[in-house]
């Protein structure tokens, strides 16, 4: 059994993942990676919708789990391109 296996950790996107000037620090991005080479599920949540999301999450942050939108009425799976789950607000 690996080190995070069976924990799914969930982060905020704007200012807790970025700084303050809306950079991601390299040091964040490496934590992630750490915890998922050591088993743990990793996504991001946004009150952002997909088209904003694309543009500063899409392929920056690595993730192994669908993305948490819109303020978590919608999940989507960037890997496929598909919302999983979407519950209107």
């Amino acid at each position: 059994m690996a080190l995070f296996s069976d924990i799914l950790l969930t982060v905020d996107f704007d200012r807790t993942i970025t700084a303050p000037d809306s950079t991601i620090p390299e040091r964040n991005l490496e934590a992630i990676r750490y915890f998922m080479d050591n088993g743990g599920t990793f996504t991001m949540n946004t009150g952002r919708s997909v088209p904003m999301s694309m543009r500063n999450i899409f392929g920056v942050i690595p993730t192994n789990a669908p993305l948490l939108l819109y303020n978590g009425s919608a999940a989507y799976d960037e890997k496929t391109g598909t919302m999983t789950r979407f519950a209107p607000l």
